[in-house]
C-alpha cells in the first residue's frame, strides 16, 4: 500500500523499491520515515538495518554497530555502486565540518542539505535501475535545492563525530526498560482512522502490519516472534489482558488534524486524562 504522502516525498521511489534506500545506514540516518518503515517482504533487512522501529518494538537489540556508519554491508555496498563520487576537496571539507562538533544553524543546514542530496541521488539511481516510468529520475528536486550526486561516504562523514556518544548510550540501554515503561501505564489509547492519508496502512496506528502478501495482520494476530507473541516484548499482551489497551477508530480525520479535531479530543482523549 502506498500513500499519497509517500509519492510526494519520494517521487522517484515506489513502495516496493523503497527498502533499497530505507534499509541502508544512509537511509536510517538521514530519513525519519525510514526509521518507521516496515517492509514485510524484507524482514531480514528490516531487522538488520532498522535503528528505531525494530528497536523500540524490542524485536531487535540495539548495539554499537547500528551507529558504525562506515561499516561495509551488502546493502550499503549495493547503494554505493549507484552513487557518483564527489571530489576529494568536497569530502575533506565535509569531514572537517563533522569534526568541529558545530551545531550552529549554518552547519546543521549544511549537513541536512548534503544528506538530502545523497538521499535524492540514491532514490533517482534506484528508480533508474528499475526503469520506473512514473517518475523523472533524472531531475529529482526538493524545494529549491538542485540535487547533485553525492558520495555516500561523504555524507556519513558528517555525523561520524557523534557516533561514539550514540554507541555508548545504546550499550547502556536495557531492553526490559521499554516493556516496563509501557506496562506501567494505566491505559494505552490507540487512535486511528481510514482517512488518515499518511499512515499506511492506517491500522498501523493500532499496531497492525501487512504480511509479505499484502494482507493486513491485526495487532492481536502478530504472534510468532512479534510484538503480540507470548514473549510479549513491549508489554502489549499484558496491557490487553488487563483491559488497559484501548482502541478508537475515527473516520473522516486527516493525518494533520488528529491533534486539533474536537471530536477526537472530546471522545478519545479528554476522558482518559486525570
Amino acid at each position: 500500500m502506498q500513500s499519497e504522502c509517500f509519492t510526494k516525498m519520494f517521487p522517484a521511489l515506489t513502495a516496493r523499491t523503497a527498502y533499497e534506500l530505507f534499509y541502508t545506514r544512509l537511509g536510517q540516518r538521514a530519513l525519519s520515515v525510514a526509521n518507521y518503515w516496515y517492509d514485510p517482504r524484507h524482514r531480514d533487512l528490516y531487522l538488520k538495518y532498522s535503528a528505531y522501529l525494530a528497536v523500540i518494538d524490542n524485536v531487535k537489540q540495539q548495539n554499537s554497530s547500528d551507529f558504525n556508519l562506515k561499516q561495509n554491508t551488502n546493502n550499503d555496498n549495493d547503494l554505493r555502486t549507484m552513487m557518483v563520487n564527489t571530489s576529494t576537496a568536497e569530502t575533506s571539507n565535509i569531514t572537517n565540518v563533522a569534526e568541529t562538533y558545530d551545531d550552529s544553524s549554518q552547519m546543521i543546514e549544511a549537513r541536512v542539505t548534503r544528506a538530502i542530496a545523497a538521499v535524492c541521488t540514491a532514490a533517482a539511481k534506484i528508480a533508474e535501475r528499475h526503469n520506473d516510468d512514473n517518475s523523472d529520475a533524472n531531475s529529482v528536486r526538493l524545494s529549491s535545492v538542485k540535487i547533485t550526486s553525492v558520495d555516500i561516504d561523504t555524507v556519513m562523514a558528517i555525523d561520524s563525530a557523534y557516533d561514539n556518544y550514540y554507541a555508548e548510550f545504546s550499550n547502556n540501554s536495557n531492553p526490559n526498560i521499554k516493556k516496563l515503561g509501557l506496562t506501567r501505564l494505566q491505559h494505552l489509547v490507540l487512535i486511528g482512522g481510514p482517512d488518515d492519508g499518511v499512515i499506511s496502512p492506517w491500522q498501523s496506528s493500532q499496531f497492525a502490519i501487512l504480511d509479505s502478501s499484502g494482507k493486513l495482520v491485526p495487532m492481536r494476530e502478530r504472534q510468532q516472534d512479534d510484538i503480540f507473541s507470548d514473549n510479549d516484548p513491549i508489554g502489549l499482551h499484558q496491557l490487553d489482558m488487563t483491559d488497559r489497551l484501548v482502541e478508537y477508530t475515527v473516520p473522516g480525520v486527516n493525518h494533520h488534524e488528529w491533534h486539533c479535531n474536537e471530536k477526537v479530543l472530546r471522545e478519545c482523549i479528554i476522558g482518559w486524562l486525570d
